[in-house]
């Protein structure tokens, strides 16, 4: 391979390996920033709950909605953590 054809084929290589870092730099961001908020909408809702229900002020119907945002949560972030740890490189 004559020298010119190498250089253009190590910078071909860079230009692909340059493009792909900010295009998955801002799928990391975003997946972070849309992870962060769905959880914290879920959190803030169950924030709330548990409050009436450490003031006794709780339905028995608000309790069970409580306990399935749990469980709702728990099942989000066990996922979510799962797919990060599954992507490729």
């Amino acid at each position: 391979m004559s020298e010119v054809k190498k250089f253009l084929n190590e910078l071909g290589e860079t230009a692909r390996a340059s493009l792909r870092h900010p295009v998955e730099s801002a799928f990391t961001d975003g997946y972070d920033v849309a992870a962060e908020v769905c959880l914290r909408v879920l959190q803030t809702k169950l924030d709330d709950l548990l409050a009436q229900m450490n003031s006794a002020s709780l339905s028995a119907q608000d309790q069970v909605l409580c306990a399935s945002l749990l469980e709702v949560k728990s099942r989000m972030e066990a996922e979510l953590y799962a797919y990060w740890e599954s992507r490729p490189e």
